[in-house]
């Protein structure tokens, strides 16, 4: 055989179908050996980040091929075996996690499906399932009749949304859309052009402080700026938007000239998990004049259920929603959808080719600001199928009850205290002392109701000081043991005028327990005393008037 029959051999055909299904076996054993738990396994890897780099030193491409088995084994060594386990229930800092089994199996069978949902000619069912499954979550979102949906589910003139690569193309497209409904033929002329005849100098973006990133970054592709997000004070530990503070912001841009062009809200916040009062900032976009956008890609799934629903009030007002598969809705990376009210809302992003996506064609690509895309939406398409809504809400309903035991676990113990509100599945939290928690609770809630505290801002400052340090030392030190890992972020609303260090939780596994939130708060405080006994001396001057915590 020679080397180039060799390489075509590689390419499915009958003759070599045993190798791809001995292939698929020991791929199958190695996934299942990364996934099945043992004691003696950490949640990452022990090698350092400059271990690792040394790993991956080669800098040219390989001139002679390993072969297949032995570019597995190489791809074992090199990246299995440092790989985090974010589907282990005890992986709870991040939006990243399990799965059920047979996505695996999808992921098979999308590969050798290898559809470009770009055009119909490349993917002639696939445009259909994508087609369907944005019906079924425009109609989670905004409700309509079945007869609605029937009527216009696959016509080539309309489009209820499209499937992402995640929530930030998501957003990227509900802001490109409201450029170009909200500033008339910006598209042909530009947008300072476009705004120059409307006799506007600038726009405005507004969302509150929790607002996610990706946010900035659109205003930046789209020509904005950053400086055009106005993010917005939130109320302390709830972390809802201030609506004074937002009708405020907007009264004064209106004597400037500045143009409202979108309100964003929060539907499940990335740091906290909160969702702002979506109607009333539903009733402000529309008396404005704003487009009216929610950010519900960590949120969006629970609508499944009850409790959901109600958290999200007002998001069927929103001009568009974005939604991430990839997260509450256990689909492996990467799965995003952005929806529109008005499924002719798109029509301003329409574009077509002379060799695909022509006028009048049903090619997905047509109102896509991305071109080639995976078929993705089978995954979701098929897990709503598999599970059914009543079982997906079950999931829901158990990630919104481990967001309530874990306050209960933080409420009832002696050195933990809540950091923000529980509204839904994230919990912040931070360590404090016990002998210091009353005095600390006292001297919060006197700063936060601007009276006279009972010690100086200037102690608090020195109190929140050391408390910030205690709790990045204690992330870091429980992340690197590897047995149970939470994140951390910095929030500006657990007392206003300081930023405070806090944990971060997001419980969304199924297979999470009480006892797994148990075992992560038991290990913070064992490590949290031994970093405070080694903090302590460099604080112990600046708070000679606080009992000393050890």
């Amino acid at each position: 055989m020679t080397k180039l029959n060799r390489t075509q051999s590689l390419f499915f055909q009958p003759s070599v179908e045993s190798d791809l299904r001995a292939f698929i076996e020991r791929s199958l054993n190695v996934a299942l050996d990364f996934l099945n738990p043992q004691k003696e396994n950490k949640l990452h890897s022990d090698l350092s980040l400059l271990e690792l780099e040394e790993i991956f030193n080669e800098v040219e491409i390989p001139m002679h091929g390993l072969g297949v088995e032995q570019t597995l084994q190489l791809a074992v060594e090199r990246v299995v075996k440092h790989s985090v386990h974010v589907s282990d229930p005890h992986y709870i800092g991040h939006m990243t996690g399990a799965t059920p089994y047979f996505h695996m199996g999808l992921e098979l069978l999308l590969a050798a499906l290898n559809q470009n949902v770009v055009k119909i000619e490349t993917a002639l069912a696939g445009s259909f399932v994508e087609g369907q499954l944005l019906a079924w979550i425009h109609r989670l979102i905004y409700g309509r009749n079945s007869d609605f949906y029937k009527a216009r589910m696959h016509k080539p003139d309309l489009c209820f949304g499209n499937v992402t690569s995640g929530g930030t193309m998501g957003n990227l497209t509900a802001l490109a859309v409201a450029r170009n409904k909200r500033i008339p033929r910006c598209r042909d002329w530009g947008l300072m052009e476009a705004l120059e005849r409307m006799g506007k100098r600038k726009v405005g973006i507004y969302a509150s402080k929790r607002v996610h990133y990706s946010i900035r970054k659109a205003a930046s592709v789209l020509g904005f700026g950053t400086q055009s997000v106005y993010e917005i004070p939130v109320h302390p530990f709830s972390n809802q938007i201030d609506l004074s503070a937002l009708e405020r912001t907007l009264s004064q841009h209106q004597a400037q000239g500045i143009l409202p062009l979108v309100i964003v809200g929060v539907g499940g916040s990335t740091e906290t998990g909160s969702t702002d009062d979506l109607n009333a900032l539903a009733a402000i976009a529309q008396r404005v004049g704003a487009w009216f956008h929610v950010d519900a890609a960590w949120g969006g799934p629970l609508l499944i259920c009850d409790e959901g629903k109600k958290l999200l009030s007002g998001i069927e007002c929103a001009d568009s929603v974005v939604v991430d598969g990839h997260k509450l809705f256990f689909v492996p990376m990467t799965h995003g959808m952005v929806l529109f009210k008005d499924e002719s809302a798109l029509d301003v992003l329409r574009h077509n080719a002379r060799y695909i996506i022509r006028a009048g064609s049903v090619d997905l690509g047509r109102t896509s600001l991305e071109g080639s895309r995976r078929f993705d939406s089978f995954k979701l398409w098929f897990a709503l199928w598999a599970l059914g809504s009543k079982s997906y809400g079950q999931l829901m309903q158990h990630s919104l009850a481990l967001g309530r035991a874990f306050e209960k676990l933080i409420h009832s113990s002696s050195c933990f205290e809540l950091t923000s509100h529980v509204s839904s599945n994230i919990v912040t939290w931070r360590y404090v002392p016990p002998a210091w928690k009353d005095k600390l609770t006292a001297l919060r809630q006197s700063t936060n109701e601007q009276k006279d505290g009972i010690v100086r801002t200037p102690t608090l400052h020195q109190v929140t000081t050391l408390l910030n340090e205690l709790t990045v030392e204690i992330q870091k030190i429980q992340r690197q043991r590897g047995r149970t890992f939470v994140s951390r972020t910095t929030l500006e609303s657990v007392i206003p005028g300081f930023d405070t260090v806090v944990f971060r939780a997001v419980l969304f596994h199924p297979l999470t327990s009480e006892q797994t939130l148990s075992e992560v708060l038991s290990e913070q405080k064992n490590i949290g005393e031994s970093v405070l006994e080694r903090l302590w001396p460099k604080f112990e001057s600046q708070l000679n008037d606080w009992e000393k915590p050890l």
